[in-house]
């Protein structure tokens, strides 16, 4: 590299397959139908990203490929914050703010639990069809509001699935899940 150049270089691999976001909208029965698949492989993605000291600040449906395969291959890294530099807040606000955990929007430090937020609320995306909050102040909601019950809004959903999911959006860190392993 030139003189001038200092900082973290991102290389990634061509992956075939689709945005979720872009799946949910055409092929919905195909996310029904491997869901759970789906989600663990999502949380060994992101429980994988931790494991390397990075949190990506941005999970959401669209930052997410699935493979022909069913394999989840996550994307777009370009906010992503290293555990292991001290660097967990960024200089403003970033993220998407229908996946944003409640930290994130008040501009703290954020870590893995912010990740795991984001993992649920894009979890739930996945499960019912639409984010946990998709009308009116989403920031207020995801401040303030109880996302409504997944297993309410999609009734096909595997029994246990929905607690799993809110327990994500638990808008206490310490309250989520420790890990996305767990």
């Amino acid at each position: 590299f030139e003189a001038g150049f200092d900082g973290y270089f991102i290389t990634m691999e061509y992956v075939p397959g689709e945005a979720l976001d872009h799946v949910i909208r055409t092929q919905p029965e195909r996310i029904r139908k491997d869901l759970v698949t789906i989600l663990v492989r999502l949380a060994d993605a992101v429980a994988d990203a931790h494991g390397h000291q990075v949190i990506h600040r941005d999970l959401k449906p669209g930052n997410i490929l699935l493979t022909p395969d069913q394999e989840v291959k996550i994307l777009d890294f370009g906010i992503a914050a290293r555990l292991d530099t001290g660097a967990t807040a960024g200089p403003a606000v970033c993220g998407t703010p229908y996946y944003m955990a409640p930290e994130q929007i008040r501009g703290q430090d954020t870590s893995p639990a912010t990740d795991i937020y984001a993992l649920g609320a894009t979890s739930f995306h996945l499960a019912t069809g639409r984010p946990p909050f998709n009308e009116g102040n989403v920031i207020e909601a995801h401040l303030n509001r109880q996302p409504p019950d997944p297993a309410e809004l999609a009734p096909h959903l595997p029994h246990g699935i929905g607690a799993v999911i809110l327990r994500c959006l638990e808008k206490d860190p310490p309250q989520r899940y420790t890990s996305a392993a767990d």
